[in-house]
């Protein structure tokens, strides 16, 4: 099973023996994330393990995808670096180890947006039609926040995420789960990058949409049409919309289960931040077109993100 992967990549192949594993980051669909140390330096370490998976090829099939989609991205900057590969094979334990480097970061974007020092609570009684209209003030439970995050900062990880996109683009790849869950950030330095490329589809360059069967993306930031198993460049072009009014107007979630429930909360936040920066708006409402044509290009989106500035 671990030939499989390893005769690929002889060159990345790093001794289990070599690492030392530090605290959990966190675990999501296929994978458990680990700080991890290779001799004394600092780095990631995404194990996968037999236990999560019924049959052994399903395993490795997830494994080399995923290495696929590091080894397509490797030189890029927004996108998380891929350092090598391990494994334990024993009696009680078999896991591969993807090893990533540890970026000088305290958190993802999501983190960061819910940070306590850009949010201020209000009473209802305060919230005057002058306010909203000047502020972006999340509501849930009947309980009221106020905004604070600066809007250079903002317009920053907005050029950032799309340039991301772009980066992506460039070597044909869809993310599939673009979310601020899965974006890096560094306030002080404002480094922001990519992770978790499981679900990532690389696109034949003959094709404007791929079929896939496998689930993909996140209830909220995924768009229908990939929903539906159509897999194009545009699909991140819906999802990096959503991330970038998450970073404008701070909370867009409710309790929305669905697809449907869901966009509902995404317009309604877009009517929120349009009052505000209608240009950004007039993007943003482009980006998320139920109709995938008429979503524009990476290019003409950074073109106007920077026109903002």
């Amino acid at each position: 099973m671990f030939n499989q992967v390893f005769k690929k990549y002889p060159t990345k192949l790093i001794d289990y023996e070599k690492l030392t594993i530090l605290d959990k980051i966190g675990s999501g669909a296929t994978g458990t994330v680990y700080r991890t140390k290779l001799n004394d330096k600092k780095i990631i370490g995404k194990f996968i393990s037999m236990e999560d998976y019924e049959y052994s090829e399903d395993l490795v099939n997830d494994v080399k995808h995923e290495l696929y989609i590091y080894e397509k991205l490797e030189g890029t900057k927004y996108c998380c670096e891929w350092i090598g590969i391990s494994a334990v094979n024993t009696e009680k334990e078999n896991k591969f180890i993807i090893l990533l480097k540890d970026y000088d970061v305290d958190g993802d974007v999501y983190d960061f947006l819910n940070n306590d020092d850009i949010w201020s609570r209000i009473n209802k009684k305060d919230i005057t039609k002058e306010l909203k209209q000047r502020e972006y003030i999340y509501s849930y439970n009947q309980k009221h926040w106020v905004y604070h995050l600066d809007r250079n900062t903002k317009i920053d990880i907005t050029q950032k995420l799309c340039l991301a996109v772009s980066e992506l683009q460039s070597r044909n790849i869809v993310h599939c789960d673009m979310k601020t869950g899965n974006m890096l950030y560094n306030p002080t330095t404002k480094e922001l990058i990519l992770i978790d490329f499981n679900a990532s589809h690389k696109m034949n360059n003959n094709r404007k949409f791929n079929i896939i069967t496998k689930d993909r993306g996140t209830i909220g930031y995924v768009c229908e049409d990939l929903n539906y198993g159509y897999c194009s460049l545009k699909s991140d072009i819906y999802s990096l919309a959503v991330c970038i009014l998450e970073v404008w107007c701070g909370g867009i979630w409710k309790d929305g289960k669905n697809y449907k429930e869901s966009r509902l909360d995404v317009l309604s936040s877009l009517r929120n931040l349009s009052m505000k920066e209608p240009e950004l708006g007039k993007i943003l409402r482009n980006c998320i077109n139920l109709n995938v044509e008429k979503r524009p290009k990476i290019k003409k989106i950074i073109n106007k993100i920077n026109k903002l500035v």
